[in-house]
């Protein structure tokens, strides 16, 4: 019988200041999409980041405080979860939207579950999964990057269709290099901060020079995708023109980065954590193949999160298992290459 602790997935101890380093880090990176967010979309931005945040530290605090638990905000996972929640919004949802989305990620996804080491989900795919359930039209309605109208309660308000949304309905964008620089730097309808391939990239490259352990999981999740975006295109564009809108659309790039790396629910050796990228990658392409909604990267998170407690063991067993038998195998040899040194040395001796 296996037990399950999903605890790191029962094996990785995290302390206090791993977590505090870890989020800090993920602050850090997180500034580079609020400010492509704020440079599109401007204080409609700053808005939907500042009450995102706010409400998931307050609630945080005074929900610890109502349970007597010791106040945890000094690990920046909070602030992290509010931030990481307003940059996947579009810019035309109401103001109450990140309230209620950073207010289900602390008080459900969170703290029923203890200390942010041992939240068996990220936090943050809840929040987000949780509105695009309850309110999927307003969370799959964007405006134009720029656009002088963000809100979609404005009878102004013109509605843009995603790459995402593109991709849903079979139909591409052009083949052209305007296109491609336009998907690169961001400049098309989506979430707030999850557009720019370029930034993106960016951030890519400074997870691997600070976490290369937990990169290999954004690694195999991005390679599964790009897999499965050339080898079962949605479009009639080119194999090329898919890998390029389907990596670029919806929230896939981005949950890479600050989602599928979260430290309470990735396994901890390195065959694991590839496998587990690898699944989550899977898992977010067939929602997009056959699901209701045009993006299910977050629904990927929250079904690996729960699926790879289970799956791991197995995984760690047989790894044992092989190094085993390796060991055993290696033994012989070299007792064999050790007594055939020892006679070589007594043939020279002149004792043999």
């Amino acid at each position: 019988m296996i037990h399950l602790k999903f605890f790191g997935n029962g094996r990785t101890e995290l302390s206090h200041n791993s977590i505090r380093n870890y989020m800090a880090d993920m602050l850090i990176m997180s500034t580079a999409p609020a400010a492509i967010s704020i440079y599109y979309y401007g204080w409609r931005a700053v808005l939907l980041i500042a009450i995102s945040t706010v409400t998931a530290v307050v609630c945080e605090y005074i929900s610890c405080k109502v349970t007597k638990k010791e106040v945890s905000l000094s690990d920046f996972s909070a602030l992290f979860t509010g931030v990481i929640i307003a940059l996947m919004l579009p810019a035309s949802v109401p103001l109450w939207m990140p309230i209620v989305g950073s207010a289900f990620a602390i008080l459900a996804a969170k703290l029923p579950f203890g200390s942010t080491a041992k939240t068996p989900f990220v936090p943050a795919a809840a929040g987000l999964a949780f509105l695009i359930i309850c309110w999927p039209d307003a969370m799959f309605k964007f405006p134009a990057p720029g656009a002088d109208v963000l809100a979609a309660s404005d009878p102004m308000f013109v509605a843009e269709t995603s790459l995402a949304g593109m991709l849903k309905t079979g139909n591409s964008l052009s083949p052209d290099w305007f296109n491609y620089f336009d998907v690169f730097v961001g400049m098309i309808p989506g979430a707030i901060g999850t557009t720019s391939m370029l930034v993106c990239a960016a951030l890519a490259l400074y997870l691997f020079i600070r976490y290369p352990d937990r990169w290999i999981s954004s690694a195999g999740f991005v390679a599964v995708c790009a897999f499965c975006a050339v080898v079962f295109p949605r479009v009639m564009s080119g194999r090329k023109m898919s890998l390029v809108m389907e990596l670029a659309s919806g929230m896939l790039l981005f949950c890479a980065i600050f989602l599928i790396t979260d430290p309470a629910t990735q396994p901890a050796t390195l065959i694991s954590k590839l496998l587990y990228g690898m699944s989550a990658g899977a898992l977010c392409m067939l929602i997009r193949y056959v699901g209701p909604y045009e993006d299910g990267s977050v629904f990927a998170i929250l079904l690996i999160n729960a699926v790879w407690p289970v799956v791991d063991p197995f995984i760690e067993k047989h790894l044992a298992s092989s190094n085993k038998n390796k060991k055993k195998k290696e033994k012989p040899e070299k007792s064999k290459k050790l007594f055939q040194k020892k006679k070589k040395e007594a043939q020279i001796n002149g004792t043999v």
